[in-house]
């Protein structure tokens, strides 16, 4: 079995910007199965479903996020034939487990997540990945994602991956994907 983890899309790692806000209410959690099932109930009700995975140890990913605020506002919002939702793959703190237990690891990850979330005031909605295995996540999502953050997967009107976009998402590509999409046109499964 190829063993993979999540990796950022280049070397640049970076903490949040400084600005202050209150976390977000709790965000929900989606194991691989359940975004899968998303993406094929959105299909059935004839939605595309894009993913868009990144951590708030990825520098690319804090690179990219006033981008895709400004896409959200700008069109993925109003687009009611597209659901989007960004997901954390940040996961439990090791050493938070071993000195205080699985249940104070994730709830640690969760508040360091929606504070990430408010620092950057984020209004598109987002959730979190739940794996015992991200290596196990990433494939059962897409067996030809390589676990690079960031990504964003497009799920066509059949529930199934139309569309992967790895590293930081292009806008005009995304917009012309989805377009076409809805319009019944097929594209590649790849940005380049």
């Amino acid at each position: 079995m190829k063993r993979r983890s999540f990796v950022a899309g280049s070397l640049a790692l970076g903490a949040a910007g400084a600005c202050k806000g209150a976390p977000p209410a709790e965000l929900p959690r989606f194991t691989a199965e359940a975004l899968l099932a998303r993406a094929k109930k959105n299909g059935e009700a004839g939605r595309l479903t894009a993913f868009h995975f990144w951590a708030t140890w990825c520098g690319p990913c804090i690179d990219e996020f006033p981008l895709i605020e400004q896409e959200w506002r700008g069109w993925i919002r109003d687009e009611k034939g597209l659901d989007f939702l960004g997901v954390s793959v940040d996961e439990p703190s090791l050493s938070t487990i071993k000195k205080s237990g699985f249940d104070a690891a994730v709830l640690e990850r969760d508040g360091s997540v929606r504070k990430f979330i408010a620092q950057q005031k984020t209004t598109f909605p987002m959730s979190i990945a739940v794996a015992e295995d991200p290596d196990a996540f990433a494939e059962a999502i897409d067996s030809g994602w390589p676990a690079v953050l960031p990504t964003t997967l497009l799920f066509g009107l059949d529930g199934e991956l139309a569309h992967r976009n790895i590293g930081t998402l292009r806008a005009s590509r995304f917009h012309d994907v989805v377009s076409d999409l809805l319009a019944g046109k097929s594209r590649s499964r790849s940005s380049p």
